[in-house]
C-alpha cells in the first residue's frame, strides 16, 4: 500500500524540520525547503517501490533538496581573464612535499 502524504507529513515533519534546521541557518529558507520536500514526496510517492525504505527515501529527497538550495544560492566568483602561471618549484613552497611527484609531472609535461 502506498503511504498517504498527510500521514507521512504527520510522522516525519518534526524530524525533517530539525534535520533541515541543522543544515540551513535561515528559518524562512528552512521552512521553504521543508515545503519543497513534501511537494516532492507528494508528487513522487507512487514511485516508491519498497515501503520499508520510506524513511531512507524521504531523507534522500531532503538531502538533495538542501543541496539544491545551496547550489542555487552560492555566490559565484569571477576569475580573471589571465591566471598566474606558477612553476612547480614555487607551488611546492606552498604545499607539502607529499605532492611533489604530481607537481613534477605537471612541470615535465610543460617541458619542450
Amino acid at each position: 500500500m502506498i503511504p498517504n502524504t498527510e500521514a507521512t507529513w504527520q510522522e516525519f515533519r518534526q524530524a525533517l524540520e530539525s534535520f533541515i534546521r541543522k543544515r540551513v541557518s535561515n528559518e524562512a529558507d528552512a521552512q521553504d525547503i521543508l515545503q519543497d520536500v513534501f511537494v516532492k514526496i507528494h508528487r513522487n510517492i507512487g514511485q516508491l517501490r519498497d515501503e520499508t525504505r520510506l524513511m531512507a527515501w524521504i531523507y534522500h529527497i531532503t538531502r538533495n533538496t538542501i543541496h539544491d538550495y545551496y547550489r542555487q544560492n552560492r555566490e559565484l566568483v569571477e576569475l580573471p581573464d589571465v591566471l598566474i602561471d606558477v612553476d612547480a618549484e614555487t607551488a611546492v613552497s606552498y604545499s607539502s612535499g607529499k605532492n611533489w611527484h604530481r607537481l613534477s609531472a605537471i612541470n615535465d609535461d610543460r617541458s619542450p
